[in-house]
């Protein structure tokens, strides 16, 4: 018993001190104390300190939306953008997605690629029709890590991120279509792409009421969601 205290105990002990840091940390640094702690062991600690990092906060808001706008393929010594929004979204769920929602007039293509990327492993239904707005959007995304990339490739659109991780979360879904293809890389053709999206959303088109049906709903706790999300849907 004291053993299994002892663990416990340790375990805490990390996220005491980060709550204690981070509640005199400036936002730029509690935004990157998250990012290098959004992985493997130290998820505990990204969830303590994404529960610190209001977005109501307009410091806070100016800072991730500014790392959501730029080209991260080549920065280092920090997770990506989209792994600290993911820890917003499962740390507080209702203020990041409508977070998103008020931005997403302004993100721009390595924004969008974030969002995307940043809903892996979440299942809200809001999360699936953002992704669902995202499928129809194929601006290009250029960067700077594909000059490394072998001959032929094909750059990246936000539609073909957001294909990923539709398929990623959706796939143990009853009735899936095991014929898709899982992901979509960048030295498959855009021709070949458009299918497998075209086959996704043939899919979804039939489905997509059960599909969500069978997800919760942000919206049922916050309203203002659900109104933020049809205005999403007609702008597209």
């Amino acid at each position: 018993m004291l053993k299994n205290q002892a663990i416990r105990l340790r375990n805490i002990i990390p996220i005491i001190s980060c709550l204690v840091a981070l509640a005199g940390d400036p936002p730029g640094r509690a935004y990157e104390r998250i990012s290098k702690t959004s992985h493997g062991s130290d998820s505990a600690l990204a969830m303590a300190s994404s529960r610190q990092f209001a977005l109501s906060d307009s410091n806070n808001s100016k800072i991730l939306l500014g790392k959501l706008n730029i080209d991260h393929s080549r920065i280092v010594g920090e997770n990506g953008p989209h792994w600290v929004l993911n820890n917003l979204i499962k740390a507080q769920p209702e203020d990041t997605i409508e977070w998103i929602l008020d931005h997403y007039s302004v993100f721009n293509s390595y924004a969008k690629l974030n969002i995307a990327s940043s809903l892996v492993d979440v299942n809200y239904r809001e999360c699936l029709i953002v992704l669902m707005v995202e499928l129809d959007d194929k601006s290009e995304i250029l960067l700077e890590s594909d000059k490394e990339l072998p001959s032929p490739h094909w750059s990246f659109r936000v539609c073909d991120f957001a294909y990923n991780t539709l398929v990623n979360n959706l796939k143990t879904q009853p009735g899936f279509p095991a014929g898709l293809q899982p992901q979509l890389l960048r030295r498959r053709p855009i021709s070949q792409r458009d299918l497998a999206i075209k086959g996704f959303r043939d899919w979804w088109t039939i489905e997509s009421g059960v599909v969500l049906q069978s997800r919760p709903a942000l919206a049922v706790t916050r309203p203002s969601i659900g109104n933020k999300m049809q205005i999403l849907q007609e702008r597209k």
